[in-house]
Parts: structure tokens; sequence; C-alpha cells
């Protein structure tokens, strides 16, 4: 959904939610994504998305979008609660600090 609300035109604005973006191609890979009613045939029109040889979000093509750099954050944690290795977190949105919740434990 990050792809979607990035770079997907919303409809009557001439731009995506989150960045000044339109390509009606990589809208209608991604419509057809969503519409999809087998998961894993869907990953090829997200792929798609991104580049398909002519067009797509990525380097090759419009790259509308790229993060500069990411911020550390600061979490205060319980005494006892030790909490899983944890990746970078994409401020704003992305990866959760409880994604991994599974993996945590009390000491």
């Amino acid at each position: 959904m990050e792809l979607y609300n990035i770079y997907h035109t919303i409809k009557d604005t001439g731009s995506a939610e989150y960045s000044p973006y339109a390509n009606e191609t990589v809208d209608k890979y991604m419509d057809e994504a969503l519409a999809s009613s087998n998961l894993e045939e869907s990953y090829d029109l997200w792929k798609k998305a991104q580049w398909d040889g002519t067009t797509g979000i990525t380097q090759e093509g419009d790259i509308p979008w790229i993060w500069l750099c990411n911020i550390d954050h600061l979490y205060f944690v319980r005494d006892g609660l030790k909490v899983a290795d944890q990746k970078l977190h994409p401020h704003g949105h992305g990866w959760s600090i409880v994604n991994n919740v599974d993996q945590w434990e009390w000491e």
C-alpha cells in the first residue's frame, strides 16, 4: 500500500497522495493489481508499476520520490522488556516498532 499511497494519482487532483506524481500507466498497473483475485498474479503488476521496461517509479523510470536520510527514533521501554532487533524505521509510515512484537520477550 505504500507504493499506492505515494504514487497513485488521486481522482480529480492530478497528483498522488504524498507526492506530486501522476502516471496513467503506473496507475493502471496498481489498479489492476488491487483488483486481482490472485495475490501471486498481482505481484507482476506491482513490479510493472515499478518498471515495465518503458516507464515506472524506479530509478530507470520517473523516480519521483527518494529517501535522502533516515532519522533515529527514540523509544522508552519498560525495564525487563527486551524489544527484538529493529530495522530502520522510516519517518511517518512504514516499519513500526511493533511489527516484530512476536519476537519480544520479558527478561
